[in-house]
């Protein structure tokens, strides 16, 4: 009988994980945001292992959904100088009821952003946690979830709908940081930041270590380059860069996580700081 009622109660509480969907949403309160009548949509990036989910069929359909959305909110897709980029990715995460165990639950995370062509500024971003049983039905609920992402948009400024007044803008001091230079600097974050083991290394988020395993590797191929084949060079390079901004969105989930702890929460925003800091702007 004691056995029964632990089951039952483990599968209550997977229950209840698997219903709570989290969505957070941020965007510029500078930005009128019904200046912006136009938007392009970029194809969108799936970091998943998954047949499921790393398909082409099912971005297309992700695509679609924003794109209806979008025209419903009263914006018109446009090739040809857009007030709005909309890029969107979905990674995820598989997390077992004990460790080492099968898969209890996948968490996916889609995340829409909505950029400025010009000048060229992030001014609203949403992204959606959903936790299913499986990735089938993960795939099956991220098109719903892409219009639970958009509700809020256009963002509801204070003050009657007022954009706060931007701060005066000051001249960045320029920065230029080469490729190799941002490869060696990205391997020296991995390794100081898998110091603290609670936060990447041994169970804790896996799908970080993934990650950066693969940042590392990517790192490496660049720091070792001789450029003697441009062309191979050049390869690197974008594998480095496309590793470099996996990396950022997977740490900015965590972040955003409501169910982390303050102190995983910090040291993910650190992160995000520290590897946005090897894009030159």
């Amino acid at each position: 009988m004691r056995v029964i009622a632990l089951s039952a109660g483990l599968v209550c509480c997977l229950a209840i994980a698997l219903a709570a969907d989290d969505r957070t949403v941020d965007f510029d309160r500078h930005i009128d945001f019904s200046t912006l009548k136009s938007f392009a949509l970029h194809d969108g990036k799936v970091n998943s292992p998954s047949p499921e989910l790393n398909n082409p069929l099912l971005v297309r359909r992700l695509g679609d959904a924003i794109r209806a959305a979008l025209v419903a909110k009263g914006l018109q897709e446009s090739a040809v100088n857009p007030d709005v980029i909309v890029d969107y990715s979905i990674v995820t995460e598989e997390f077992s009821a004990s460790r080492g165990g099968p898969t209890a639950f996948t968490l996916g995370t889609l995340v829409i952003d909505l950029t400025k062509r010009d000048p060229k500024t992030l001014v609203w971003r949403s992204v959606y946690r959903d936790k299913e049983g499986s990735h089938a039905k993960l795939a099956q609920a991220l098109p719903r979830d892409v219009a639970k992402s958009l509700e809020e948009y256009p963002a509801q400024q204070k003050a009657g709908g007022v954009p706060t007044p931007a701060p005066p803008v000051t001249q960045a001091t320029p920065r230029d940081i080469t490729p190799k230079a941002a490869a060696a600097s990205a391997i020296e974050i991995i390794r100081s930041t898998r110091q603290h083991t609670q936060f990447v290394g041994g169970g804790e988020h896996p799908g970080l270590n993934v990650r950066f395993n693969e940042l590392e590797r990517t790192a490496q191929t660049v720091v070792d380059d001789d450029g003697t084949r441009p062309a191979a060079t050049e390869d690197r390079i974008s594998r480095f860069y496309r590793s470099l901004k996996d990396t950022e969105e997977f740490a900015i989930s965590i972040a955003n996580r409501t169910n982390e702890g303050s102190d995983s929460r910090a040291r993910a925003r650190d992160l995000v700081d520290k590897l946005r800091s090897l894009v030159a702007p």
